[in-house]
């Protein structure tokens, strides 16, 4: 299980311990009672072997919002037009989508259910604000060190796909 470190990052608690959640600007502890979830998407974090559209892919980089790990530089190339990367879902049902993300060359970024859906839920990362929510469930969250947490809640059907786009 990961939790909010004192330091601000997210880090790995063995099973047996009670989690803690450290808040963003420092202070008390508190516990942390979510529900178990299960990432139902295979090598969430292999952005590499990912479909890619007008997009650079740059692996181990850092900072990183969880400790011990590296994070990907995704980057738009040169080509005018759509820039996203998706893969195609393995479960089905209701799930949340969801990617660490932090501004670089970009402050937005975007999530979509397909790849043929026009409207994405569009992110602001200069500002940790939604933009744009036509599924009426985004949520952004300050995860320190000018990372956000940005989602959506979505019913797959097993081949359904989620794309991340960059959007300016």
């Amino acid at each position: 299980k990961r939790v909010r470190a004192a330091d601000g990052l997210w880090t790995e608690i063995a099973t047996n311990m009670p989690p803690l959640h450290y808040p963003v600007g420092g202070g008390c502890p508190s516990w942390l009672f979510e529900a178990d979830a299960e990432n139902v998407q295979i090598e969430s974090q292999a952005f590499n072997l990912y479909t890619t559209t007008n997009i650079v892919v740059t692996t181990g980089q850092t900072p990183t919002a969880i400790s011990g790990q590296t994070s990907t530089k995704l980057t738009d190339d040169a080509t005018n037009g759509l820039h996203r990367i998706f893969n195609t879902s393995v479960g089905s049902g209701v799930s949340r989508a969801s990617i660490f993300a932090k501004k670089d060359t970009l402050t937005q970024i975007a999530l979509a259910e397909s790849i043929g859906y026009a409207n994405p839920a569009i992110f602001d990362l200069d500002l940790g604000t939604i933009i744009s929510d036509p599924y009426s469930n985004a949520s952004i969250k300050d995860e320190g060190n000018g990372w956000y947490r940005c989602s959506i809640l979505l019913t797959a059907t097993g081949s359904d796909t989620v794309q991340i786009r960059t959007a300016k």
